[in-house]
């Protein structure tokens, strides 16, 4: 409800501003969410009506989770987008119109952006020591990062499953938290540790991770994991997040960006079928030391810088 009743507001408050002040040349939504439009979409459709043209940046296009029964779930979406002209994705694939799409819809691809470049200018090495010492984590061990909200869909388990087969100089980093009452909580992969008796080699910081710390944990890592489920279609922001790292990832997931992504450039390992085999080879994989791109080439290809100018072009387009 506090979330409607936000965007309802900004709704409104849009609807104001054109109409108290100049005239909008243009209206760009970030973080554009579609669910619960019934309650909120009247005033941008009031805008787009004016010839005002707005565009959307859709994160999750793809929307395999139905809020409500399917008839809503539809009507949803599709009054979210009555008003759009430019749809901006991460990736071309198919998106959830809530129907056919509209003909006056364009769509843009615009790459993700690679996180924390303004943070690279600390000592990763005296970083990697630091956190380590306190982490109590040797520099000779080899650890695998799980990073951000701690879900369901990352397949933590698995990971812990499969640590008893893998050396142990691998180590297992968790930073971030739960982040809803309907995921496994943290205890649950504590205990699950415990019972697999490699607790001692799990490490773990639950907390929301600010800004300021993401350096410090990154560094201390060798591999980022991203062990999604096939209902995850999206782009990962961890991966620009350990792009920006030079961290080889261990991946899985459905078919969209974060698979196209990581193969176009070899950012690490794909895994096609999540099971606690094919964790363990494609662990084993890493360690033995794969050939991976220059992660700048992957950084070039996916700048802000990039992103803005396709924006920009595509704003600027008649």
């Amino acid at each position: 409800m506090a979330r409607i009743i936000k965007f309802r507001k900004i709704a409104r408050e849009a609807y104001k501003l054109n109409a108290t002040s100049s005239r909008f040349d243009y209206i760009l939504i970030d973080c554009f969410m579609e669910y619960f439009s019934v309650f909120w979409f009247g005033p941008y459709q009031r805008l787009s009506r004016m010839g005002i043209p707005i565009g959307v940046i859709a994160h999750d296009p793809v929307r395999n989770l139905l809020v409500g029964p399917r008839w809503w779930h539809d009507l949803s979406i599709r009054l979210a987008y009555s008003f759009v002209r430019d749809v901006f994705v991460h990736d071309a694939a198919s998106i959830d119109f809530g129907g056919s799409k509209p003909d006056r819809i364009r769509i843009t691809e615009i790459p993700h952006g690679t996180y924390f470049e303004s943070y690279l200018n600390y000592d990763p090495a005296d970083s990697r020591r630091q956190t380590r010492s306190r982490l109590n984590i040797q520099m000779s061990d080899l650890v695998f990062l799980s990073f951000g909200h701690i879900r369901d869909d990352k397949n933590l388990d698995l990971f812990i499953r499969s640590m008893p087969r893998l050396d142990r100089k691998i180590r297992l980093l968790v930073a971030g938290k739960v982040n809803s009452q309907f995921q496994k909580s943290a205890d649950y992969y504590q205990r699950l540790a415990e019972d697999l008796e490699v607790s001692d080699r799990c490490h773990w910081i639950l907390k929301y991770i600010p800004d300021e710390e993401i350096p410090s944990i990154f560094s201390a890592a060798d591999y980022a994991l991203l062990l999604y489920s096939k209902s995850f279609l999206s782009a990962s922001g961890v991966l620009n997040s350990a792009a920006a790292f030079d961290l080889p990832v261990l991946a899985s997931g459905g078919t969209g960006p974060l698979s196209k992504c990581l193969q176009e450039f070899n950012l690490g390992i794909w895994i096609n079928e999540l099971t606690e085999d094919n964790i363990v080879s494609g662990v084993n994989q890493l360690v033995e030391g794969g050939k991976f791109e220059d992660f700048s080439k992957y950084r070039k290809a996916n700048s802000w810088a990039r992103n803005a100018n396709l924006v920009k072009e595509a704003i600027q387009k008649p």
